[in-house]
């Protein structure tokens, strides 16, 4: 797969999930949600761009995905997970957790 199709195909999934697209294709029949991949490979329609558009679509969003997957950002994402259960809970004050924050960036 190219990083071209890759984009593309994460992109289309993401939409499809943010847009609750992904409820057809799941069966709950004894109180667990099973994923009917079968059914999705079949039905599931993905508009494809022609070749040019797809590269200038991966050269926009490339820039966006190295960056949302840069070690400040991982960095930051896991500090927010560490503390957000604490601060929620009163476990943590917030001047703790901003003297977190500042020694994490």
């Amino acid at each position: 797969m190219s990083l071209e199709q890759a984009f593309i195909a994460s992109a289309h999934l993401a939409d499809l999930y943010a847009n609750g697209g992904t409820w057809k294709y799941q069966n709950q029949s004894t109180g667990i949600s099973n994923f009917q991949t079968q059914h999705f490979l079949k039905s599931e329609l993905v508009v494809w761009p022609s070749a040019p558009l797809a590269s200038a679509f991966a050269s926009i969003v490339e820039p966006m995905v190295r960056k949302s997957s840069s070690n400040e950002s991982l960095a930051l994402g896991t500090t927010r997970d560490f503390l957000l259960p604490k601060l929620m809970s009163g476990e943590v004050r917030v001047k703790y957790a901003e003297k977190l924050v500042g020694e994490a960036t």
